[in-house]
């Protein structure tokens, strides 16, 4: 029986015991087949995803012209306490947004409109409306730009995602130390950035905001990014933009020295070419920028203040000769005492 004949197609002869010896290759064969199938597929799916560059840009030229809407969470973490705030969100091309706080009760009926021009802030509690015009660099999503931009920034893909049914890809940005200081979560199709995380304050605080719900493509009325201040609530109208000039044609412009530290923590860059001129009340105020990967901060320089001009959100104050300087931003009281310690002779008043 096992030297039975069998006529195979093609006029070809075989055994039966040559036709066993030849199933172990066959399925070697198929094995192999697959496995390069398989690569082949990877292989695509490697050459077909996009770079973090990539992605980054189309956020701003695809995702910026995208109108939608959802359910957004934002949770701060620091020094051991966690703060949460719901909030609804609206997006529409145009640089405008509207956010509604839904929770904590203390915060509910909170209101943040921009409607392309301006940024209208509504505090139900304080019965107070902060209006502040857009600076020119704003550009509508919530993406740490000044770190995207910052010479030591290292986006990269690190795989995919979802975000509220969802898919999109994961972006990290590391530091200089290798650390990591920001996340992205980037939808696949929309370009819409559909969470966030970003570590502030040399690692000290987080911050993390992401959707629970979404819905793309929503026909928008545009009265929703209009604001009224509520009758009897308090107006507070901040200063215009600040013009942003070389250093050398700002200190011409206002008359002083400024007093540049030669001490700048690590990672962090002074940018000499983008020194603002801003009006502080009755005071015209220099404004020095320190940007990097982990966040920014800023020095102001003015002629001496009095005492008890309070400066909300300061890290440190110092009087230097004829000048108070004051320090607001991403960075410790520590790191600013290393500053204070480098700051050249202040001349004469």
């Amino acid at each position: 029986m096992d030297d039975f004949t069998a006529r195979a197609p093609h006029g070809i002869t075989t055994t039966n015991r040559q036709r066993r010896g030849l199933r172990p290759m066959r399925l070697l064969l198929t094995l192999v087949g697959i496995g390069a199938a398989l690569l082949g597929t990877h292989m695509l799916v490697l050459w077909a995803a996009p770079s973090a560059q990539d992605i980054l840009s189309k956020i701003e030229t695809v995702g910026s012209k995208v109108t939608y809407e959802g359910l957004r969470v934002l949770q701060v973490s620091r020094g051991g306490h966690v703060w949460i705030i719901k909030q609804k969100a609206y997006f529409a091309p145009g640089r405008r947004q509207r956010f509604e706080v839904v929770s904590p009760a203390d915060q509910a009926g909170d209101i943040a409109v921009v409607d392309g021009q301006k940024q209208w802030r509504y505090s139900r509690c304080k019965r107070e409306v902060y209006v502040s015009p857009l600076a020119p660099g704003f550009k509508g999503h919530s993406i740490p730009i000044g770190a995207a931009r910052h010479p030591a920034a290292k986006w990269s893909v690190a795989g995919e995602a979802k975000v509220a049914g969802r898919k999109g890809w994961v972006l990290v940005l590391k530091g200089p130390s290798g650390r990591q200081v920001a996340k992205l979560t980037v939808d696949r199709h929309k370009y819409v950035v559909l969470a966030a995380e970003h570590q502030r304050m040399r690692g000290a605080q987080t911050e993390k905001w992401w959707f629970e719900s979404v819905k793309f493509d929503t026909h928008l009325s545009p009265t929703i990014f209009t604001f009224t201040p509520p009758s009897g609530a308090k107006v507070i109208r901040a200063p215009s933009v600040a013009k942003r000039l070389p250093l050398a044609e700002a200190e011409r412009l206002l008359g002083m020295k400024a007093l540049v530290p030669r001490y700048v923590p690590p990672g962090f860059t002074f940018m000499k070419d983008s020194v603002g001129v801003v009006r502080r009340g009755p005071h015209r105020v220099l404004w020095m920028m320190f940007r990097g990967v982990s966040g920014a901060f800023s020095i102001f320089q003015s002629w001496r203040l009095p005492e008890d001009v309070p400066q909300k959100g300061t890290i440190a104050r110092w009087n230097a000769g004829p000048y108070t300087l004051v320090v607001m931003g991403d960075i410790s009281r520590d790191e600013a005492e290393k500053m204070r310690k480098s700051l050249p002779p202040a001349p004469r008043r």
